[in-house]
């Protein structure tokens, strides 16, 4: 929730929270439309028995990815960005 907050109030928002949300739509929106599962993570979800719930709550969302979708990536090939030898 961070990047909705003002600097004045220890944010990082540099728009107006709306905007901040409607760019993050926009962007789960073109990931979506790849096949893609999109899974939100906070940071108390990582410590302690939130930790496992949440480790079988993503390992849901992912099979329930894979049934739907499968897991082939490869309409992504346009954008994979090759190293340089």
């Amino acid at each position: 929730m961070i990047k909705l907050r003002p600097p004045e109030r220890g944010g990082v928002a540099d728009r107006a929270p709306e905007e901040v949300v409607a760019a993050e739509k926009r962007r789960q929106d073109w990931l979506s439309g790849f096949h893609l599962g999109v899974s939100r993570v906070t940071w108390h979800e990582l410590w302690g028995v939130e930790r496992e719930r949440t480790t079988l709550r993503l390992r849901r969302e992912y099979e329930a990815t894979v049934a739907r979708f499968g897991t082939s990536i490869d309409d992504l090939a346009p954008y994979v960005v090759r190293r340089r030898p």
